[in-house]
Order: C-alpha cells, then sequence, then structure tokens
C-alpha cells in the first residue's frame, strides 16, 4: 500500500450542544476493511434514511400538534384561539395519510428497479399491501382521504372537537378528537366501495386514531419486507 492510500477508521464523538463531531484516527484499516466498513455504512444510512423514516416523523408530528393542541385548550379555556393550531393539526393528518401512500408506490417502484418488474419479490410485496388493503378499514380511508382531500377540502371533510371534562377524581380531563365527516366523504371520496363503507358506519371515525392505525400498520409491514428494500442490514426485532 502506497503512501497516498492510508486508509484510517475513526472515532467520532458528537457533541450535543454544537453538533459538532471530533474524530481521532485509532488504526490503519486494510482496503478489503475499508470495503467492507464503507459497504456497511452505506447500507445503515439507507435503512435509516429510507422512506420509511417520513412515516414515523410524520406520526410523531401529528402526535406532537395534538398533544400542543391539547395542552394549549386546557389552559386557555374559553380563551382559547383554536384556527391556527386547528389548521396545524389537519395538515398533520393530511401529511400521515399522503406519505403513507407514497410509501407504497415508492416500495413498488424501488422493488422493480432492484429486482425487475416481474420479479417474485415485487409481486409478493404488492400482494402484502393489497392484503393489508382489504383487511384494515384504517388503511382504506387513510389512502382515500388523500385523494378525497384533491376535491374537497379540510373544512369539508374534517370536524375537530376539544373537549375538557371533571370527572369525579376532581382532574380535568382535556381531549383532542378529529372527526370525518361522513357528508364530506361521501361527497368527495372516489372509491365507491369505501365510500359506503364509511358512510354505513354508527358514527363518525375519529381521524387521529384512524391515521395512526394505518402509520403503524404500515411501518409493521416495512418490518417485514425490509430485508429486500435494504439487503444486508440485520436489524433486531
Amino acid at each position: 500500500m502506497t503512501e497516498e492510500q492510508i486508509l484510517y477508521t475513526f472515532q467520532a464523538v458528537r457533541r450535543a450542544e454544537s453538533g459538532e463531531l471530533l474524530a481521532r484516527p485509532i488504526r490503519q484499516l486494510s482496503e478489503q476493511e475499508f470495503e467492507e466498513t464503507r459497504t456497511a455504512i452505506y447500507r445503515l444510512e439507507n435503512y435509516l434514511t429510507g422512506f420509511d423514516a417520513y412515516i414515523w416523523r410524520a406520526l410523531e408530528d401529528l402526535r406532537a400538534t395534538a398533544e400542543k393542541a391539547r395542552t394549549q385548550f386546557a389552559e386557555k379555556g374559553s380563551s382559547f384561539s383554536p384556527g391556527p393550531v386547528v389548521s396545524e393539526l389537519e395538515l398533520r393528518i393530511i401529511n400521515v395519510c399522503a406519505v403513507v401512500k407514497m410509501y407504497a408506490e415508492h416500495v413498488i417502484v424501488r422493488l422493480g428497479e432492484m429486482y425487475g418488474k416481474e420479479s417474485t419479490e415485487r409481486g409478493d410485496v404488492k400482494a402484502l399491501f393489497s392484503q393489508l388493503y382489504d383487511s384494515s378499514l384504517p388503511y382504506r380511508v387513510s389512502n382515500h382521504l388523500r385523494n378525497a382531500l384533491v376535491h374537497g377540502s379540510p373544512a369539508e371533510l374534517m370536524q375537530t372537537t376539544l373537549h375538557t371534562s371533571l370527572p369525579e377524581s376532581g382532574q380535568p380531563v382535556t381531549t383532542v378528537e378529529v372527526r370525518l365527516s361522513r357528508d364530506g366523504f361521501r361527497k368527495h371520496a372516489q372509491n365507491a366501495k369505501v365510500r359506503d363503507e364509511v358512510v354505513a358506519l354508527s358514527e363518525e371515525l375519529e381521524l387521529i386514531a384512524t391515521v395512526t392505525d394505518t402509520a403503524t400498520g404500515t411501518m409493521a409491514l416495512h418490518e417485514d419486507i425490509m430485508h429486500l428494500l435494504s439487503p444486508g442490514v440485520v436489524c433486531p426485532r
């Protein structure tokens, strides 16, 4: 190995307060070790920054916004101005619906690029998405709510309620709900079967719970197909 080809491995320490990384050489790597390490880093980065990451990030944003709405209403009561936080809450719900739908589309395209459009891998995963769609009303509703919002508006499709009650314990309890308007869904949803399912429900669906179920179900499916999307990465369950 020539002097110009010397390769090093580094120990990195992150300074939490500044975000900086400090590194120092530990020992010289062989060319094979370097290639193996670079491949491992590439695979791990692909796993950590894969499209599924947008799902849990969108879900965390939704949870944080719901908690913000609950806290603000609990603190301010009748002086609470709902407009900004309600609009943000609606946006977070839309984001989860959009990213779940985009995830399915992205995965099918990605598997086609990796294994071929007629591959068993791609066909099996398409079947898994179909099973999830058929078995989960929340998934079906989230899928078509995103499309319904192209034709309608959040004001027509979502109804937000903030409520504080005083139970026997004497401690006020504040809840946040976003209900799917059956009338709005009837008007704007294009899929007749899912539209009829929603209209026939005894009560309007609560959308925070609905899209949370959809996101967690999709992330569970991702765990089942991760070995295809990120071959070589082994993650403990």
